[in-house]
């Protein structure tokens, strides 16, 4: 059995599908939680799938607005 390469520029046999799941889940499913942070020394913080895409929506409004790339990251 051979072991193929990926053809340049595939990230693998998932890539795009996440976006895909997520995308459906905002959209069946805003309000319910998608992230839970329980740290010991503060109180619980939930965000739901509809809060979490608003946010890092607005996080990569910002970037883009500041002209970042992936080249100019560090």
């Amino acid at each position: 059995m051979s072991v193929s390469k990926p053809a340049p520029g595939v990230v693998g046999p998932f890539t795009g599908l996440v976006c895909v799941a997520a995308a459906d889940a905002r959209e069946s499913r805003r309000d319910h939680p998608f992230l839970i942070w329980a740290p010991f020394e503060a109180p619980a913080r939930k965000w739901s799938y509809g809060e979490f895409h608003d946010r890092v929506g607005a996080l990569a409004a910002g970037l883009v607005k500041r002209a970042s790339s992936p080249a100019n990251m560090c």
